[in-house]
This record gives structure tokens, C-alpha cells and sequence, in this order.
């Protein structure tokens, strides 16, 4: 396995555990988002590519995709990134 698909998978599972959530896609988004934030150590959607294996995506629908998450009001941004920042 992969070291990004690793630490997606490491994220997931911690915020399973510490994260009210209905939806396991948001869960797994936010891994992703997370691990390509950590392993590109930038906050620019288009360097997050290279270091999260998007291949079958272009970087334009994973750009909407981070933001359609960002913006979906059922989501409760403190509740999941909160676990994460302590």
C-alpha cells in the first residue's frame, strides 16, 4: 500500500472513530483532502494531485468536488476537523 493511501486510510479510520457523521463519503473525502495536504504541505488544490493518486479524475472535477464538500452546509466543518486539530 502506498504511503498516501495509507495515511488516507490511517485518517478515515481515526475520524470514524471521533466523528458523528451519517455519510462515509465525507468521512473519506476529508481523508484524502487531509493526506494530500499533508504529504503536498500546501494548501493549492493543484499540487494535491501529485501527491494523492487522482488518475482517473482531472484535476478540475477534484478541485469541484474539494469545494462542493467545503461549502455542503449538512456538513458540520468543526465536528470533523476538530478531532484532527486536537
Amino acid at each position: 500500500m502506498d504511503s498516501h493511501a495509507r495515511l488516507s486510510a490511517e485518517l478515515t479510520g481515526f475520524l470514524r472513530q471521533h466523528c458523528p457523521v451519517c455519510d462515509e463519503r465525507h468521512l473519506v473525502l476529508l481523508g484524502w483532502m487531509v493526506a494530500g495536504l499533508l504529504l503536498s504541505q500546501t494548501v493549492c488544490f493543484d499540487k494535491w494531485q501529485r501527491s494523492v493518486p487522482l488518475t482517473r479524475s482531472l484535476p478540475a472535477s477534484w478541485q469541484r468536488r474539494c469545494r462542493c464538500w467545503l461549502g455542503n452546509v449538512r456538513i458540520d466543518p468543526e465536528s470533523l476537523n476538530g478531532p484532527l486539530v486536537l
